[in-house]
């Protein structure tokens, strides 16, 4: 312990029939096999017209193969959460960087893997413009379901995020449940295309006949159950009727008991995405991110680091060091004395993350003392690890010390908080460690002993996790049910 001092990439290769490119983003189209049946098609002449016509990053007028383009959470913040996007352009066109790209980067920034839609522009059908577009948001929810396990996503979590008619499309596509408004054709179909969550923003067209000027009634195709998935909502009062429309989605939605959180700032008009602006309405994405933690889309899954039975996901000594006892990461001996510290460390490092884990420290002679590191690093060429520390033994017990580093002790509780949470040596105790930023956090047996924020600039956020025993003693120290759950950034 306290020892010594020290815009986009894009690769061609082979692809699966359904993948158009491979590496990050990745491009995939939703109808491999041809469009569902009775697709109606533009006529050639409209096709030339708008091939004539510049499409580029902000504004893509003309889509004849629908897709999918994944851009995947960095592996350090991932959380599981999936959402798709589907920009606005009423139907005609999409507004693909401003409400597609650049949302879909910031979502990757909180931990979630975004799919944003190329769904069919423009208008097949002037009557219900939303239908073949709506057959499109289905696919692409069963598809990001059916490539949950190399996407890294928890199929309980898939979102649909829309923009003015992208808003319009992602309220039909949950208020559509789980009947696709297509006939089945592959295994991707086998999933389901309800959502779990929707975040339409300055939603269009939802009134009667997609009258969003002077309509303040829902239409007859709004028709809010108890079904219904969870709604964040956000628009502006100056925006038309659609601020009085969301309002009145809103009514429904608490009538039908179903979650929901509706945001109408005074005024920013139509169109902003989540560009900065001096207005209140260009921070309605922050209130987003706060709505999707507080319902716990961003919650990981709680993951094992120790399965009790093998040193998988870890590296260290396991040769004369550390063994596998009665399910337990035990090192150390009674009758022998323990040369210098040494450290069993994951392979995978760790950011923000909540982790428990259970420990229990026996001792004869000596510094009988013991840690659980995490955001640290191996030092080159030595056997000490630096970085945090949550002590444990020789009367440190609860504390946060910097191991190698700075070497000193950041915060202890205090002697009667230390009483009230310690066990007698030889008994099991839990550990509780919160990272988030730079605020970390520690409760012994329960007992919040530590609550610091980090000050000092250059400490790393991220880092691999170990469990240590001290040298220069004859003792033996015990880990076990080392679960974590990573979190996303704030």
């Amino acid at each position: 312990m306290k020892t010594l001092s020290f815009l986009l990439i894009v690769a061609f290769a082979s692809m699966t029939p359904w993948r158009l490119v491979a590496d990050e983003p990745s491009e995939s189209i939703l109808w491999p096999q041809g469009l569902p049946a009775g697709a109606k098609p533009l006529t050639q002449e409209k096709i030339a017209q708008l091939k004539a016509n510049a499409t580029d990053l902000e504004r893509i007028n003309l889509v004849e193969t629908p897709s999918l383009t994944i851009y995947r959470a960095p592996a350090d913040v991932a959380n599981g959460c999936g959402m798709i996007i589907c920009p606005g352009g009423g139907y005609n066109i999409l507004a693909w960087n401003k409400e597609g790209l650049e949302v879909a980067k910031w979502l990757n920034t909180q931990g979630v893997t975004a799919g944003v839609l190329k769904y069919r522009v423009p208008r097949r059908d002037p009557d219900e413009p939303h239908l073949e577009a709506l057959q499109d948001a289905q696919r692409a929810v069963r598809l990001m379901r059916a490539q949950a396990a190399e996407w890294g996503i928890d199929k309980g979590r898939v979102g649909v995020l829309g923009f003015s008619a992208g808003g319009h499309l992602t309220i039909m596509t949950g208020l559509q449940g789980d009947q696709a408004n297509y006939a089945s054709r592959d295994a991707i179909d086998e999933q389901s295309c309800k959502p779990n969550f929707l975040c339409p923003i300055y939603a269009a067209y939802l009134g009667e006949k997609y009258n969003d000027r002077t309509e303040v009634a829902l239409g007859s195709q709004v028709k809010v159950t108890p079904e219904t998935p969870p709604m964040f909502l956000a628009v502006t009062a100056d925006d038309s009727f659609r601020g009085v429309q969301a309002a009145s989605l809103f009514i429904a939605l608490k009538q039908a008991g179903v979650p929901a959180e509706l945001h109408i700032f005074a005024r920013g008009g139509h169109g902003y995405g989540i560009r900065a602006s001096e207005r209140p309405v260009s921070t309605w994405h922050l209130r987003l991110a706060d709505w999707l933690r507080d319902s716990g889309y961003l919650r990981a899954e709680s993951v094992r680091l120790f399965d009790g039975k093998s040193f998988n996901g870890w590296e260290g000594d396991t040769e004369t060091v550390w063994r596998i006892v009665d399910g337990a990461l035990t090192a150390g001996s009674l009758d022998k004395k323990q040369e210098k510290n040494n450290f069993l460390a994951t392979t995978k490092s760790f950011r923000n993350f909540d982790l428990t884990l259970k420990w229990k420290l026996e001792g004869t002679e000596g510094f009988v003392n013991g840690g659980v590191q995490f955001r640290s690093k191996r030092i080159p060429n030595h056997h000490e690890v630096s970085g945090y520390q949550a002590d444990l033994g020789a009367g440190f017990d609860g504390a946060l010390y910097d191991e190698s580093r700075r070497n000193k002790m950041l915060s202890q509780p205090s002697k009667e908080v230390l009483e009230k949470a310690r066990k007698p040596l030889g008994e099991w105790n839990e550990y509780r460690i919160r990272a988030e930023g730079p605020r970390i956090q520690l409760w012994l047996n329960g007992v919040q002993t530590v609550d610091f924020t980090e000050t000092e600039s250059g400490m790393d956020e991220s880092g691999m996790i170990a469990v240590q025993i001290h040298g220069n003693a004859s003792s033996i120290v015990r880990y076990k049910d080392i679960v974590i759950e990573e979190l996303s950034p704030k």
